[in-house]
This record gives C-alpha cells, structure tokens and sequence, in this order.
C-alpha cells in the first residue's frame, strides 16, 4: 500500500499570517492556493487513488475535492485529522 500525504494549497489565513483549527471558520483557498493544488492534481492524475481521509476543515475538503476529480475515490471526513486546538486561533 502506498500511503500519500498532502497538505491544502495557500489559505485567506495564510496571507494574513493567522492560525486556524476550527472547521466552522471561513479558511478558504486563495487563487494562489487553487493553483497549487490544481498543479498537484494534474501530477497525481495517473496515481491511482482508493481512499481520500481529510478533517473537518474546509480547505482539506476544497483541496481534496480538486484532487479528487480524476479518481472518484470516496472521501471520509474524520475530525481525529483536525488541527490541535492551541489557543493561537486567529493569531
């Protein structure tokens, strides 16, 4: 089994230099992020891909789904992947 690890393209939160763990917050992929991971997926396009696992954080689910485009593998949102709760969150 070969085991793919990736982490979401440049987030709003990112520019701004701000820390995020919680899914309710709006953390979205930037233009520069939507490109990074649309630059990911065209090179994993021939991997096969069985299984997607992200948290409950919307910019995993943004960069999975545009990953997922090529592969159709069911996704499985499971809150254990979730950032650790630090006390930084919007610092």
């Amino acid at each position: 089994m070969k085991l793919l690890l990736v982490r979401h393209g440049q987030t709003n939160y990112n520019e701004l230099g701000l820390n995020n763990s919680d899914p309710s917050v709006d953390v979205h992929l930037t233009e520069t992020g939507v490109r990074q991971v649309e630059a990911l997926a065209e090179k994993l396009r021939g991997t096969p891909i069985g299984q997607i696992y992200i948290s409950e954080l919307p910019r995993t689910r943004q960069t999975a789904d545009m990953i997922n485009k090529f592969h159709n593998a069911p996704i499985e949102v499971d809150p254990r992947l979730n950032d650790i709760r630090t006390g930084y969150e919007n610092k």
